[in-house]
């Protein structure tokens, strides 16, 4: 095993990979330099409040600020005056440093459309802002426009508030105080800028730092819930530390490089999240965020990265695990899209940053330790990819980065027994990359058809491990090469050989005829040569194999967390009450497929902590049904987290269908049931509702006052018993009926999910997994099953299971 180690980056190509000065925004809260093959720890950011306390007004035409019917001068004055748990309203824009130290609200909502202007530096120590933009006045040379927390153990929110940053006076800008011991809660707020950069996004001169972090307490806690960083950035959420989460945002950068750079740190590299030196005290999550070209990361400590969409369509972009962390980093739960070569990996064998199976990385420590004689310019032929049973595939596309894979430096990734290396591109060995396989290592070259790998130098290769030469290609060994196999050396041959030079066997070449074998001349010395046919035969399909996954809570509100997981990114959420009739959430499955949402459940006066933990992640929640279903209390509940309501809902479960079909707008298909008898049977279409983002339309089986719409094909779920005929005459509607509810889904899946190779099932007789489970079965359909159900459609089918089932179920595979 090669010892850890922790390096510098000192550079990447343009820039480096560094944090700003301690004169900055964002200080050195310097790591120990630790010294590793003449290397350091790189150093870290973190914020320097000034610390001062100065309050201004100017002069103005009429009061700012209000409590109950009291009106203030001046906003500094009424928190003053403010009572514990007052609100504070604002009726103007106000110019002036302001220090919020008690358990206060203040409210700087304008209008529906607008909010109040607070100018100057916020200092939020307690309470709550929320509605207002915040800016920093022009004649402050730092550009100070918030600083947030404190060493008291207070609770401090901050809700629906613009931070706009200055591009030119910046050491200022805002930062979590160093000390914080309060809960700290930002959410639906929006960090932004308005450089005058144009299209440049290298060597940018208008930026700013954004929200950085001095360090916690133990008692101190960061909740970073769906937010928007917009702008030129040269950091946003620096040397995080403690209790962390970062949940449902949105990181949209436009630059990649600043200048002036900083004087340590990441230099002029823009970085996006950072975290600062292991502690045990740090718990970060970082989940159900879009990452669009926001700049580098840099983890000292692993985090819980799940469910992220990473956007890298304009350069190489850098993920930097620390060499002390000692453990990897799991990112294989997270989606990439790279349109440049790849996402360019800084980490060590000891740490490795784990990217899904696919997806391309290049290996920046290869490339720096590779000699500088034969190191290329930049990195990007250093690259490789997991797969998906975590071994990987070795891609250099230079003769120093087979080198490098082959032989790595001390505690660099190179190639395992397990892994491949394949050649990318012609290339010739010699006496400066020498490839030596060690001892006890087993190494695997394939070499592609169309190309070859040329042996050009006395001591080319040395094998004293096991080298497996496999592939289309060719290996040619040039007059006066040489290929050595020493006494514990064994060459696997199953590629074509062509020998000019020497091949000197002390050990072992094992040659399989059927793939490859070896002309010109013949291998010389002591060792073994051996030859093997490996006769092919026809291939006769094997019996296919089928999956089944089971996604179950602890009860049905946790069950519906869980399939929510699974939906991976969500936009809004679809509230139904688990406690009354399924009717009213009938309707909330083409609201849910239409609006990128996941169904979650509630009672009627409480939210239990599994959905509430989900309603944090969105921006909008839609409640489905009247206050009778769901109570005003759970409304509140929610809006006081800073997420937005709507409530769809009538005075009966019918009138509820029509609000959510007309919220639905323009759609093409429309589902017709009975929703005070039928409804077992009707929820059938609810997967189906969900693809379409098509209303399901409830009657009362006998009449129905829903006009039709030209344009929409209607269905009728369900037999005459159910649905009376005139109805579906009515609609012109497609009638899909069976005997009870399992041969009427049987039906449905048999009309929109016949090509389906996957079904999830459900219990027949508990329609609450099928209704939340809609959203994320809508490609696929949900099959109702019981003890006694005919289960014979799921045959030749791979299966999800969605919530409990208090009987074995039989599958005919």
């Amino acid at each position: 095993m090669n010892k850890k180690k922790s390096k510098v980056l000192a550079f990447l190509l343009a820039a480096s990979l560094l944090v700003p000065s301690v004169n900055g925004i964002v200080s050195a809260a310097e790591l120990d330099n630790v010294k590793s093959a003449n290397k350091v720890v790189v150093s870290q950011e973190t914020t320097n409040p000034d610390g001062s306390d100065t309050s201004t007004q100017d002069s103005v035409t009429q009061n700012v600020a209000k409590i109950g019917d009291k009106e203030y001068a001046t906003l500094t004055e009424a928190i003053n005056n403010a009572d514990d748990g007052a609100t504070i309203e604002l009726l103007g824009d106000v110019t002036e440093d302001i220090t919020v130290n008690k358990n206060v609200t203040i409210d700087g909502k304008k209008d529906d459309k607008t909010n109040y202007v607070i100018i100057g530096n916020t200092k939020l120590e307690n309470g709550t802002l929320k509605n207002a933009t915040l800016k920093p006045k022009d004649d402050d040379k730092t550009g100070s426009v918030l600083q947030i927390g404190s060493t008291a153990e207070n609770t401090i929110n901050m809700y629906g508030v613009a931070v706009e940053y200055s591009v030119v006076n910046r050491s200022g800008g805002s930062n979590v105080v160093g000390g914080n011991n309060s809960n700290i809660t930002i959410g639906n707020c929006l960090f932004t800028n308005n450089p005058n950069n144009g299209d440049t996004k290298i060597g940018v001169l208008e930026w700013s730092f954004g929200l950085s972090m001095g360090s916690q307490d133990t008692k101190g806690s960061f909740d970073f819930i769906n937010n928007e960083f917009n702008g030129a950035f040269r950091t946003m959420l620096p040397s995080i530390n403690g209790k962390v989460t970062i949940q449902g945002n949105k990181f949209n950068n436009s630059v990649l490089t600043v200048s002036p750079g900083t004087g340590n740190g990441a230099n002029a590299q823009a970085t996006c999240i950072t975290t600062l030196a292991k502690l045990d005290s740090n718990d970060f999550t970082i989940t159900d965020n879009t990452f669009n070209n926001p700049g580098a990361f840099y983890f000292q400590d692993i985090a819980n990265v799940q469910n992220n969409t990473f956007v890298f369509d304009n350069s190489g972009h850098y993920i930097q695990l620390g060499g002390k962390v000692g453990r990897n980093l799991d990112l294989r739960n997270n989606t990439f899209k790279t349109e440049s070569d790849g996402v360019v990996s800084i980490d060590t064998e000891g740490a490795q940053v784990i990217l899904p199976a696919g997806q391309t990385a290049i290996n920046y420590w290869a490339w720096n330790d590779t000699p500088v004689d034969i190191r290329p310019d930049g990195y990007s032929s250093y690259k490789y990819i997991y797969n998906s049973d975590g071994n990987k595939i070795f891609y250099p596309e230079s003769e120093a980065a087979l080198k490098a894979f082959t032989n790595p430096a001390s505690g660099n990734i190179g190639a395992g027994d397990k892994d491949r290396i394949v050649v990318s591109n012609d290339m010739t060995i010699g006496d400066k990359t020498t490839l030596d396989i060690p001892k006890d290592k087993k190494i695997t070259i394939e070499v592609p058809a169309g190309k070859t790998l040329t042996l050009d130098s006395e001591d080319a290769m040395n094998i004293t491990g096991t080298l497996n030469l496999v592939g289309d290609g060719k290996v040619v060994i040039n007059k006066g090469a040489e290929l050595n196999v020493g006494d514990t050396g064994k060459l696997n041959v199953e590629i074509p050989v062509e020998n000019n030079g020497t091949m000197d066997n002390a050990g072992e070449i094992i040659i399989d005829t059927n793939n490859g074998g070896i002309t010109g001349n013949n291998p010389t010395g002591s060792g073994k040569v051996e030859y093997e046919y490996t006769p092919s035969y026809p291939s006769y399909p094997s019996k296919p194999t089928y999956t089944h996954e089971e996604i179950i809570g602890s009860d049905r509100y946790e069950t519906a967390a869980r399939i929510a997981d699974k939906l991976g990114s969500y936009d809004n959420v679809v509230l139904v009450n688990a406690e009354s009739s399924m009717s009213d959430g009938l309707a909330a499955s083409g609201l849910a497929g239409k609006e990128n949402g996941a169904i979650l459940l509630t009672k009627k006066d409480s939210i239990p902590q599994a959905t509430m933990d989900r309603i944090k992640k969105v921006k909008k929640v839609y409640i489905i049904g009247g206050e009778a279903a769901i109570s005003a209390k759970v409304a509140n509940e929610i809006t006081a987290v800073g997420i937005k309501v709507e409530r769809l809902g009538g005075k009966t479960r019918v009138e509820t269908s029509e609000i959510v079909a007309k919220k639905l707008g323009n759609y093409s298909d429309a589902f017709v049931v009975n929703g005070f008898k039928g409804e077992s049977d009707a929820m059938s279409a609810s997967a189906i509702a969900a693809k379409k983002g098509a209303p399901i339309l409830l009657t009362n089986g006998k009449t129905s006052t829903h006009a039709k719409k030209s344009g929409v094909e209607y269905y009728v779920i369900g037999g005459d018993n159910v649905v009376d005929k005139s109805i579906a005459d009515k609609y012109n509607a497609k009638v899909l009926a069976g005997k009870d509810r399992y041969a009427t889904n049987k039906e449905v899946i048999n009309e929109f999910y016949s090509g389906s190779d996957k079904v999830y099932i459900a219990n027949g007789d508990k329609l609450v997994d099928v209704l939340t489970a809609s959203p994320l079965a809508k490609k696929d359909g949900i099959v109702l099953v019981n003890e006694k159900s005919d289960k014979s459609i799921l045959k030749g089918k791979n299966t999800v299971q969605v919530g409990g089932m208090d009987f074995k179920i039989e599958f005919e595979k």
